[in-house]
């Protein structure tokens, strides 16, 4: 409907949003397609911050079928454009995002030093929720590199912040 009637940035919003209940449901690629366009159409918009979630959900989709280039090449561009526009939700997003194809990729110390980023991010911004995923993107950093000690703290703080929103997904 916002097509037929010229609503580009609903259509560009829509776009997200549909790409996010892909994710939901495990549907990588038609959820790649749809942030893939709402990325193409965001950036068009000069909405910059929507282009850097939709460049998130692309990496996203992008890792979880099995393609971390595209995940680290996606994450790169979310991450330089929420540093370009001091976007700190952004940037806390595109460090987790990126950190997620970097481990894929075997880049773990890159990605360790990407959620730390991350963690300090969220942090300073007081963004519970980005340090959450941020603390599990590094424990899982320091669980790739053996530092049983390290990935421990880092997940025990993960979990303590995770009783303010509970989930189950995060407890396991």
């Amino acid at each position: 409907l916002a097509r037929e009637v010229g609503l580009q940035d609903l259509v560009a919003r829509s776009l997200n949003m549909l790409a996010q209940a892909h994710i939901g449901f495990g549907r990588w690629e038609e959820a790649e397609e749809r942030a893939t366009e709402g990325r193409i159409l965001c950036a068009s918009l000069g909405n910059r911050a929507m282009e850097i979630d939709c460049l998130c959900l692309m990496a996203f989709a992008s890792t979880m079928s099995g393609w971390p280039e595209r995940a680290v090449s996606a994450g790169r561009t979310a991450l330089a454009i929420s540093r370009e526009i001091e976007h700190p939700w952004q940037q806390a997003n595109a460090t987790m995002i990126l950190a997620s194809g970097l481990l894929d990729s075997g880049e773990y110390t890159e990605a360790i030093k990407l959620a730390q980023e991350g963690v300090r991010l969220a942090r300073t911004f007081g963004l519970p929720p980005m340090l959450l995923f941020n603390l599990l993107r590094l424990g899982a950093a320091h669980r790739a590199l053996l530092d049983v000690e390290a990935a421990l703290t880092v997940h025990l703080e993960a979990l303590a912040i995770n009783k303010d929103f509970p989930s189950p997904f995060f407890n396991e």
